[in-house]
């Protein structure tokens, strides 16, 4: 089985980077959006010495610019430009292919592939060769074929930096808690694990129509954590914890990135700078009946689960937890829930056809 398993890896070379790619062509290079992702794309480029002709929006009625660079409508990047190439950073990959397909101006489509959270490295084919009964392990724990499915896109998407793999995968949009794995009711006690500026509690709160018993929102970044509670205040939300702190194993103070795009994250290599206080969750709750966990940051889920052992051996919750935010947290964090709770059910879902929006779900009733 694990022979079969490794057939449906395309191993290869380490492609060029995207960077590298892109200095071949001769075209103009036109950036689609130009929203905050769309001024990280830029930075990226201009980082790599790639130089962006103009920025394509729709609707546009009057002479724009952004980062330095003129905004056009499509039918002006036409008239002017007559052929071109376009560059997407952005979860909604699958309109590249759409305009691919309807506009026979645009020559190529390039991603810039988990545009967000700086997730911009392929990963190491090797790496993957040399890990791949760890990998395997990690295989034979999903619960079903989409599951599966799931897993070999993403790692055929990151060792050969084509989001294809990923189009072919997903089917439609979920969420956190708009899923196929389990439903949110009015009886929920909700704990957010990054918690953000409340952009999950706006989820959540959808999904249960309003009602719940409780909710814990964990932020500790000063500025999110200040939207936070404006957040909470405006919606007039009752039965709400807000903790403006960390989660680990342990309690303890750790270093912290506060200016990653669109999320701050731990950053254990880190000797100076800001800190942050963290502690377990099983302190943090004191004993609480937790129905559902959601953990939203690149790094520290690991050590997360590790401080909720007590947690989810009285409790067994229902999790939702990003795990593609890179190649070796698919191999640790499915191992240690099974650890933990042996008798769970595991599932990846793609919420956007985007490798770091690759969930896992883990719940005690199989959906299957």
């Amino acid at each position: 089985m694990e022979a079969e398993f490794e057939k449906k890896l395309k191993f290869g070379p380490r492609p060029l980077s995207l960077s590298e790619r892109l200095k071949k062509e001769e075209l103009p290079l036109i950036l689609w959006g130009t929203g905050d992702v769309g001024a990280e794309v830029k930075h990226y480029l201009d980082g790599n010495g790639v130089s962006i002709t103009a920025a394509w929006v729709d609707n546009i009625d009057q002479e724009e610019y952004f980062e330095e660079v003129p905004v056009y409508s499509l039918d002006t990047l036409k008239t002017m430009y007559g052929r071109f190439n376009v560059i997407l950073g952005h979860s909604h990959y699958d309109y590249g292919r759409k305009i691919e397909e309807r506009e026979s101006c645009v020559n190529k489509v390039f991603y810039l592939i988990d545009s967000a959270y700086s997730r911009y490295v392929s990963a190491d084919p090797q790496f993957i060769q040399d890990h791949l009964d760890e990998y395997y392990d990690t295989y034979r724990l999903l619960d079903d074929d989409v599951s599966r499915e799931s897993m070999i896109a993403y790692l055929n998407c990151k060792m050969n930096d084509e989001i294809g793999f990923i189009l072919d995968c997903v089917k439609k949009e979920q969420n956190f808690f708009n899923n196929d794995i389990f439903q949110v009711g009015p009886q929920e006690v909700y704990v957010d694990v990054g918690a953000y500026d409340g952009d999950t509690l706006d989820l959540f709160l959808e999904e249960c129509g309003g009602s719940y018993r409780k909710i814990y929102a964990l932020e500790p970044e000063n500025d999110n954590f200040s939207k936070l509670e404006k957040y909470v205040t405006e919606n007039k939300m009752q039965n709400i914890v807000l903790e403006k702190q960390g989660t680990w194993k342990e309690k303890t103070t750790l270093f912290f990135d506060a200016k990653q795009e669109q999320r701050s994250a731990i950053d254990v290599d880190r000797k100076e700078g800001t800190t942050i206080n963290v502690d377990a969750l099983d302190h943090i709750l004191q004993g609480e009946d937790v129905t559902l966990i959601k953990i939203n940051f690149p790094d520290g889920a690991y050590e997360t689960l590790q401080g909720s052992r007590d947690i989810f051996e009285r409790c067994a919750p229902k999790l939702a937890v990003i795990v593609g935010n890179d190649e070796k947290a698919m191999i640790r964090l499915p191992q240690l829930v099974k650890e933990q709770r042996p008798d769970y059910h595991i599932y990846f879902r793609f919420s956007t056809c985007m490798p770091y929006r690759l969930y896992m779900y883990a719940v005690k009733e199989n959906v299957c």
